[in-house]
Formats: C-alpha cells, structure tokens, sequence
C-alpha cells in the first residue's frame, strides 16, 4: 500500500451555523449519504457529544471541535473516507456518521494499511433503523474497501458488538497491566484474577508491608540504574525512525511508528496531553515512553526500546512511576500483549494482570485472510499498546 504519511491539518472549523433542530419526522428513508466537508466539523462535534455523552473520554487542552480536525485529517486520505448519514431535507442534521482512521502497520516484512473504524454513533432518536448500511453502501462505490485489514478494540461495546463477533480475535492477547496505588485496588485485581482466598492472602502480605508502599519505590531505583540519558521531548525526530528500523525485525505485526504517525498521534496537543520521555545514550534513542500522567488511572501508553534492551524498559516505566507518584500516587495502567518481551520487566515493576482484555480483533481486505492467519497463534510476535487504539 505505500507508506502514509501524518501531518498537521490547517483546516478551521466553521462555528457559525447553530446545530439544526431534531426533525419531528424520524424516518429512515430520508437519510442520504455524502462525504464530510469543513463546514461539518463543529456539528460533527455536537452530534458526538450528544450520542456519547462526553467525548472525547480523556482530557484534551483544546476545544472539541479542533479534536475532530485533528482526527479527520490523521492522514492525506483521510478526508476522503469520512461519510455521514444526513437527511434529504437538510444536510445539516447528522444522523449517523463514523469516523475512520488509517493505520500503516507492519506485517511479516510487509507495510500494510489498516483502517480503524474510531467513532461510529447514530443519532438517539434514529438508532435501531440500519441508517448505517446506506454508508456502507457509498464506501464500496467509492473504493473505500480497498485496504488491507481493518482492526477493532473492545468489540464489546453496543455500537461493534454484532459485527465484531463474525472476527478473529488477536491471539497473544493484549492486556491491560496495573499498578495499583494502595491496597484496596491492589486487592480488587487479586480478587478479579485470582479469586477471594488469594485476594485475602495478598492483603495480609501488603499490610505487612507497610500497606504496600515498598513496591511503589522499585520505579524509582530502576530507572536510576540505567546509566544512559532520560530527557523529556517535544517531537520525534530521525532518531525515532532509526529506532523503528532496529526494533520492527523483532515483530511480525505493529503499527508503524515513523516520527511521522507518532508526532500525528502524541504531540499535537489536539490528540490529548501527553508526555514524551526518551531513554538516550551518547546521543543514540535507545527508546521512549508516552505517558498521561494526569488521567485517572494514569497510563503508559506507548513503549519502544531496541531490541534487548529491557534496562532501558524499566527504566522508562519506572520513571513514568515515579512521575505519577509525584502526580499523587494514583494507579497506572499499561497495555501489552500477554506474551511480549516486556511484560517480564513490567511485572517487576509492580505491575499486575488487571484481568480486562481489549479484545483485539481483525478483519482482512484486500489481503488474503490466510497471511494473518499467524495472528490467532498465542505466540504471535506483536507488538500492541494503547496509544495503537482509540481510548486515550
């Protein structure tokens, strides 16, 4: 497929027009389908507020509406594939739309795209009509199908349930990894995993520990034993992309990380905020961490390090540890696959299996099935983390 490119869009929102109001008929038939324009964006906003609740889940240090432009400009396709459902009558009124977002992810050697189906909601008033078939429907005429796989996160949610069912799940499973900052939610993951007898058994031990405060310190003292540079960063840069080159043979599939997708996805401050640690030595990226530190839970939300360098792994979590603690000794997740190079290092670090699967499932398009087949083998080689979905 080529490789994508990832850059800042210029596009303003057009906060002029007020939303339109719900029309009194509700009726299926008058949904049409057309691709977004700019004039859309703070609608697009409003009818995500509206359908979700609160959107985005996390803090962001920008308006909404710079949100959607940020995300609907991921990539130079992306403005081709954004379609909503409106009505006949007024084009205005948005009653279903789905935002996508293009991947390029590696696989077996190859550079694939991926499409991430981000946001899909239906007006409240016109769900359970199948409005979104006639999207469907305009995608196909204008090619939309052409990418190699797409890939869905938490298909447990009302909104991907049914279609997600019908697909593999990923494999070496992705988990979410926790760190509890006292013993009661220490507890609660023993309970959830273990069951009530460990959870007890755990209690006492932490009690006597000084309620579990002895843990918490191992971050700090493993990222002081890595003798290389840790420095914060504003962008990514070339060293970045000499990182990937060296840390991509180890994985038969990943999201691609050029400095260009990640400057896309974690330093513009539309995306969310985040801090951007890197691990350097004599000038060299041994590898970096992208942290929110002020969500609650905290979360480690990226992680790349050369191949064998897991001092350079408990270094970056323990110094995004200790940075939370600073914060106010919250708990910290961090998402990796079951089986993965790091979650040794993790797991030494305090960090424990929280029992909650992302549930990774997969789809081929263009590509036949049979090359991801790999991919519901526990053993896989990937390489998965938060920030490679759409909750944070």
């Amino acid at each position: 497929m080529g490789h994508m490119e990832y850059g800042e869009s210029v596009v303003t929102a057009d906060e002029s027009d007020a939303p339109p109001a719900t029309p009194s008929a509700i009726d299926p038939d008058r949904v049409v389908v057309r691709l977004a324009r700019d004039d859309d964006y703070q609608r697009i906003a409003d009818h995500l507020v509206l359908c979700f609740g609160q959107w985005p889940s996390f803090e962001i240090a920008c308006p909404v509406v710079d949100h959607v432009i940020w995300k609907m400009n991921s990539n130079p396709r992306a403005r081709s594939e954004q379609i909503m459902g409106v009505l006949d009558d007024d084009d205005r009124f948005i009653v279903s739309l789905a935002i996508r977002v293009r991947r390029a992810v590696w696989v077996r050697g190859r550079e694939l795209a991926a499409i991430d189906p981000s946001d899909s909601a239906v007006h409240p008033d016109w769900r359970r009509m199948r409005v979104d078939s006639k999207r469907r429907g305009l995608r196909e005429a204008l090619g939309h199908h052409l990418w190699d796989m797409s890939l869905s996160w938490l298909p447990q949610h009302p909104a991907t349930r049914k279609e997600s069912l019908t697909r593999p799940t990923l494999g070496n499973r992705v988990l979410v990894f926790w760190k509890p900052a006292n013993v009661r939610n220490l507890v609660s993951v023993q309970y959830r995993t273990a069951g009530p007898k460990h959870a007890a058994r755990v209690a006492l031990t932490a009690l006597r520990a000084s309620l579990g405060r002895l843990p918490s310190r191992l971050g700090g003292r493993a990222a002081a034993s890595f003798r290389a540079e840790m420095v914060d960063l504003e962008r990514f840069d070339d060293r970045t992309d000499a990182l990937w080159e060296a840390a991509k043979a180890q994985f038969d599939f990943a999201v691609i990380r050029t400095q260009d997708y990640l400057n896309w996805r974690y330093a513009d401050p539309r995306s969310g905020r985040c801090e951007l640690r890197a691990a350097l030595e004599d000038g060299e990226l041994i590898g970096y961490s992208v942290t929110k530190p002020y969500a609650n839970p905290a979360e480690i939300v990226d992680l790349l390090v050369r191949p064998g360098r897991l001092d350079a792994v408990a270094a970056l979590v323990g110094d995004a540890v200790a940075r939370v603690e600073r914060e106010g000794s919250r708990d910290i997740h961090c998402w990796l696959p079951q089986h993965h190079p790091y979650v040794g290092t993790v797991r030494s670090l305090g960090f424990l299996d929280s029992g909650r699967d992302p549930s990774v499932r997969y789809r081929a398009g263009q590509i036949d099935p049979e090359e991801l087949a790999f991919l519901q083998e526990p053993l896989a080689a990937v390489h998965m983390t938060q920030g490679d979905s759409d909750f944070v």
